[in-house]
């Protein structure tokens, strides 16, 4: 990145899914045949669940020099779940670990040493050869749609993204003097060359690369470390969808054993994710949003449901999701759990964890155009009509 920051017009593009417990990247040259993509495997020390593919959402902060790093050093404090705190608004709260440090600070300082590393470590492994370019011309960072769909969220989360662009070519030795400067001069206008896409275009592109995929009404559930991610769209032909609703909410894998370890009983936390099925799907299928499309009576049929996230696999979770396609409910469709194409991973791993990066290394031309819930109007009441009796004598 020091020494070619700007883009190549004919390089690969980087899909980079941001998780709040780890992070997945993907690599892609677009536009050639056999669809060229790979996942650099991470170092053994900082995988997530021993992953090949996921590094863990950690960064390391030095109290003495106030400098960060990619890897733990000798008096160097980890942090983590920073990612958390964006995605709950408290971007300006300090880190539980060094409170001088606040969490946006925190995650901005990730993704810049993480825009130099994966660059780099492309450079070096050169994981396309023979067919893929030597620099990337994009990289396309993933964001919940409820949060692309927030404009003050939006704002906030772009400008931080552009501050870890400006400081990736110079993390040398990226300090907390450095890092609060660049965030205070940093627009919130992205450089052509990063683009911030809703983490529903990118499950949509890896599930809608299977040529028997379904037109018409789906929801999808993400299910990660901490969060529960539900999307209620319709999918069209001609690469667009149009969301109808969407929720987000710290309901995740991590966050059920937070709350067991807490004593919240299954039950309690149960009823937090129906709380949170029912205010997205309960919306979609309202008069005045979709009930054509998702209100069990009124739909021609059955709504797809398509899950993604590792968190997908805990007991609990897993409960939620079978429960969901009957016919009282989203209608008796077995639910699809899409994933990339087995060549991504050079080691043995659960690939289905990586089709968000993989989703994401997709060019504009070939991503889904999406209507968010703001820019649908809602449907509205029938006007009603007055009864008016008629007398005989009018007749």
């Amino acid at each position: 990145m020091r020494d070619r920051p700007e883009p190549d017009e004919d390089g690969y593009i980087i899909g980079f899914d941001f998780g709040t417990s780890s992070l997945k990247v993907a690599y892609r040259q677009p536009y050639v045949a056999d669809d060229p993509v790979a996942v650099i495997p991470v170092p053994d020390e900082l995988r997530s669940a021993e992953h090949p593919g996921l590094w863990q959402s950690v960064i390391w902060y030095h109290l003495g020099n106030e400098e960060f790093s990619l890897y733990p050093v000798d008096g160097a404090i980890a942090l983590d779940g920073f990612k958390t705190g964006l995605i709950a608004g408290h971007g300006s709260n300090p880190m539980p670990q060094v409170p001088q440090v606040t969490r946006a600070e925190a995650a901005t300082a990730f993704l810049a040493l993480q825009f130099a590393y994966m660059v780099g470590a492309y450079a070096l492994e050169q994981p396309l050869n023979p067919v893929g370019a030597d620099h990337f011309v994009l990289i396309n960072i993933g964001i919940p749609v409820a949060v692309r769909d927030d404009k003050r969220a939006f704002t906030e989360f772009s400008r931080l993204v552009t501050a870890a662009y400006a400081l990736a070519p110079k993390v040398g030795a990226l300090n907390l003097q450095a890092l609060r400067l660049e965030m205070a001069a940093a627009p919130s206008t992205l450089p052509p060359c990063l683009q911030l896409v809703p983490e529903l275009t990118a499950a949509i592109a890896g599930y809608a690369a299977d040529p028997m995929v379904q037109h018409g009404a789906h929801i999808l559930i993400d299910v990660g470390a901490s969060t529960l991610d539900i999307v209620s769209f319709n999918l069209q032909a001609q690469l667009k969808a149009s969301v109808f609703t969407a929720g987000v909410d710290l309901f995740g894998a991590g966050a059920l054993e937070v709350a067991r370890s807490a004593g919240v009983d299954d039950t309690t936390f149960t009823r937090a994710c129906n709380y949170l099925f029912e205010d997205v799907y309960g919306k979609a299928k309202s008069e005045t949003r979709a009930p054509s499309l998702f209100k069990p009576g009124r739909r021609r049929m059955p709504v797809q449901l398509v899950i993604t996230g590792g968190g997908c696999d805990t007991d609990l979770h897993a409960r939620f999701i079978n429960l969901l396609p009957q016919d009282r409910v989203l209608g008796a469709l077995p639910f699809k759990r899409p994933a990339p194409p087995s060549k991504i991973l050079r080691e043995k791993g659960d690939q289905s964890r990586l089709l968000l990066a993989y989703g994401l290394t997709r060019d504009v031309t070939e991503l889904h155009e999406l209507r968010l819930p703001s820019e649908i109007d809602d449907i509205p009441p029938l006007p009603v009509q007055p009864f008016r009796m008629t007398d005989k004598d009018l007749v």
